[in-house]
C-alpha cells in the first residue's frame, strides 16, 4: 500500500524532469547538424580550392563544402537563375561586375582575392626577336 502511495509523487517528479529535459532525445547526446557551404568557382581554381578545402576541414570539421566548378560565365548565369551559392569565385572581373550591378552580391562582401598578369619569358638569346620589342612598345 505504501508503494502505491509513493508512485504518484515519483511519477510526477519523473514527468517533470522528462518535460524539463526536453524529452528522451535530450538523454542521448545528439551530434551537431552539419553545416553546408556551396562554392561556385572558376574551374581553373580546382587544384587550389582542393588544397584550401583540406585546410578548412581541419578548422571546421562540421562543415561540408560543395564545389560547383565551371566557366565563370556559366556560373554567373546559374546565379542569375537562382542557383544557391554561398561563395562565388570568378576568374573574370566582368562576371562579378555584372552580378554586382544586378544586386546579386551581398553588400560589402565582394573581395578581390588574386590578380594575374601576362608574363612573357624568352631565352636570353631570343630577346631581340621583333615581336617581343613590339610587345614592349618599341619598334
Amino acid at each position: 500500500m505504501r508503494l502505491k502511495f509513493m508512485r504518484r509523487p515519483l511519477a510526477a517528479i519523473l514527468a517533470t524532469l522528462f518535460v524539463a529535459s526536453g524529452g528522451l532525445a535530450r538523454l542521448r547526446k545528439t551530434p551537431e547538424p552539419e553545416k553546408e557551404l556551396t562554392v561556385s568557382a572558376a574551374i581553373s581554381l580546382k587544384d587550389a580550392l582542393g588544397e584550401i578545402a583540406k585546410l578548412y576541414r581541419i578548422e571546421m570539421p562540421d562543415t561540408v563544402i560543395h564545389f560547383n566548378l565551371g566557366a565563370s560565365g556559366t556560373l554567373q548565369r546559374q546565379i542569375e537563375q537562382g542557383a544557391p551559392v554561398d561563395i562565388f569565385i570568378s576568374a573574370s572581373k566582368d562576371q562579378m561586375d555584372s552580378l554586382d550591378s544586378r544586386g546579386l552580391l551581398l553588400a560589402g562582401t565582394r573581395r578581390d582575392l588574386v590578380k594575374n598578369a601576362v608574363v612573357l619569358i624568352v631565352p636570353k638569346q631570343r630577346a631581340g626577336f621583333p615581336v617581343f620589342r613590339i610587345l614592349r612598345g618599341r619598334k
